[in-house]
């Protein structure tokens, strides 16, 4: 209990943190619904579609930042090919779109005395796309 009530203030310190970039329609944070809680499992920003995500993780990690993108959506998985078990024939645009602008931030147990780190980072390095 006492792991998840550290990610948990983690993840308030970002979501807290990131309200500013929001509003200035360079990233969206998660949403949790009215009602909903969740542990803090991860802690993920959409990125603004002018925003080279590949970029974007590189330039973090040039500052000691390792950030990740979240997954490869099942129906463009290369293994998928091999496989031809499911055939995709209808386009999905939307979860294309999603999965190249979603970026994964470090969030693991002992991060808040890292957080600065984090944020520090981000800054200068959105700064270079806007």
């Amino acid at each position: 209990e006492s792991i998840t009530c550290d990610r948990i203030m983690a993840w308030n310190i970002y979501h807290k943190e990131f309200i500013k970039y929001e509003h200035q329609n360079i990233v969206q944070r998660p949403c949790i619904p009215p009602g909903c809680t969740h542990n803090a499992h991860m802690y993920y920003l959409l990125l603004n579609s002018e925003i080279n995500r590949e970029l974007f993780i590189k330039e973090m990690a040039a500052h000691s930042v390792m950030c990740v993108s979240h997954y490869v959506p099942l129906h463009s998985a290369p293994a998928l090919d091999k496989l031809k078990m499911v055939k995709v024939s209808n386009k999905l645009p939307v979860t294309d779109d999603i999965s190249k602008r979603l970026v994964r931030l470090p969030l693991w147990i002992g991060i808040e005395s890292n957080i600065d780190i984090v944020l520090n980072a981000f800054t200068q390095v959105i700064n270079l796309f806007t």
